[in-house]
C-alpha cells in the first residue's frame, strides 16, 4: 500500500511535496547559491567589472544608500550561509527584511555623522534629516542603532534555532541477559 506524500516511511519522512519537482535539499542550496552569486556580481560591481548593468547598479544604490550599500555582500552571505544551515522554512521574506532593516540601519548611522555629505544616501539622509531634526543627534544614533539591532536578531533567530534546537533523542532500550 503506498503512503501518502509527508507521511513517514519506515522512519523517515519523505522530502518531496506533492506537485513538487525539487527536494527541499534542492531548493535551499539553489537559494544559497543565488545569494553567494548576488554578492558576487555586487562585489564586482564596486570595482567597475560587472559592466554597465553594475555601474548602473552601483549608481542607483549608492543613490538610494550611500556607503552603506559596501555591507551588501556582507549581509548577502550571511544570508546565504544561513540558507544552508537552516532547516526552518519560510525564511525567504525573513532573509530579505534582514537585509532590508541592516541596510537601512548602517545608512541612517552613516548619515548622522554628517548630514550635508550624503554618506547614507537619500533613504539614510531623509530618515537622519527627520530624526535628528525632531528628536537630537543621540536619540537618531540609538534609533538607527536599534534598527541594525532588529536586522541582526532575525538573522539570529536562524542561527540561535540551529545551534540550541533541542534534538530529537529516540529512547535507548536496554535489553536484560536473562
Amino acid at each position: 500500500m503506498a503512503k501518502r506524500n509527508g507521511q513517514k516511511n519506515n522512519g523517515k519522512v519523505k522530502d518531496k511535496k506533492k506537485g513538487s519537482i525539487l527536494t527541499s535539499w534542492t531548493k535551499k542550496w539553489i537559494k544559497a547559491i543565488l545569494m553567494f552569486l548576488t554578492a558576487i556580481i555586487v562585489l564586482l560591481s564596486f570595482t567597475g567589472n560587472a559592466g554597465g548593468a553594475g555601474k548602473f547598479f552601483k549608481w542607483i544604490s549608492m543613490l538610494l544608500t550611500g556607503n552603506a550599500v559596501y555591507s551588501l555582500p556582507v549581509l548577502l552571505i550571511l544570508g546565504g550561509f544561513l540558507f544552508l544551515k537552516t532547516r526552518k522554512k519560510g525564511k525567504n521574506l525573513a532573509m530579505f527584511l534582514a537585509i532590508i532593516i541592516s541596510l537601512v540601519g548602517i545608512a541612517g548611522v552613516l548619515a548622522t555623522k554628517n548630514l550635508e555629505s550624503m554618506q547614507g544616501g537619500w533613504i539614510g539622509f531623509l530618515l537622519a534629516k527627520f530624526l535628528v531634526g525632531s528628536f537630537g543627534l543621540l536619540v537618531a544614533n540609538i534609533v538607527f542603532g536599534a534598527v541594525i539591532l532588529v536586522g541582526l536578531v532575525i538573522f539570529l533567530q536562524f542561527i540561535w534555532q540551529e545551534l540550541f534546537e533541542e534534538k530529537e533523542t529516540k529512547p535507548v532500550v536496554e535489553v536484560l541477559p536473562k
